[in-house]
């Protein structure tokens, strides 16, 4: 008897009515009638079956990687709107849920993609799929090449306006260094004899000019 007076209290804890159960667990992200982050599901379970709706409320990530045709589509559709997974809630808790938002003025415009056939769904799915991979393939694409051209800009040297600025070098080439060395003091390149005898240049400079002064002009004129 004493068992049986803790018992009853709990057994009679009233359940939470399907406007509170919507205002927990999917306000948020939905409105009964209208789209706010997430589109309205009035009459879901009419189009797409309970059984279906419940499942697709508490289990929505193992439908996505099962390829659930309604459950992509609709994942699609809506731009890639992830659906909280209420593993918390029950059938009965589901059902009144449902039965909350359908109580709503219903506006069957927001509802024409359910009525297409599942052919039609697959080819959307298909499509979206086929857009998504070439548009990754692109970018993978442009990344390389990105990757490609900071390669070689790291490793170019703009030698100004000698005409060599589309030459690819990471240290100047051997033609490109000074044209004069610093042990000996003479033209780097071939020899000559004035190079190979230091008087000749000396008596050469020490030659008088045949013009003394560009001025004036000479006596002999």
């Amino acid at each position: 008897m004493f068992g049986l007076f803790l018992v009853l209290p709990y057994s009679f804890i009233p359940e939470k009515s399907g406007e509170i159960l919507f205002k927990e667990n999917c306000a948020s992200c939905h409105a009964p009638t209208k789209s706010l982050t997430a589109p309205p599901f009035q009459r879901i379970r009419n189009d797409y079956g309970l059984d279906w709706t419940v499942k697709f409320l508490t289990c929505y990530d193992s439908m996505l990687k099962a390829k659930d045709t309604k459950a992509l589509y609709i994942y699609y559709l809506y731009n890639k709107t992830m659906q909280n997974t209420f593993t918390n809630l029950t059938q009965r808790q589901v059902t009144k849920i449902l039965d909350y938002v359908d109580a709503f003025p219903y506006d069957s415009a927001q509802y024409q993609h359910r009525i297409h056939p599942n052919e039609m769904k697959q080819k959307f799915i298909k499509d979206y799929e086929d857009k998504e991979r070439q548009e990754w393939e692109q970018l993978e694409k442009s990344l390389k090449q990105f990757q490609v051209d900071s390669t070689y800009s790291d490793s170019t040297i703009i030698y100004g306006s000698s005409g060599y600025g589309n030459s690819r070098y990471r240290t100047p080439p051997k033609k490109f260094k000074s044209k004069i060395t610093k042990k000996q003091g003479r033209p780097y390149g071939r020899k000559t004899a004035a190079n190979n005898n230091p008087s000749s240049l000396q008596s050469t400079h020490n030659q008088p000019s045949a013009v003394q002064n560009p001025r004036r002009p000479s006596a002999s004129l």
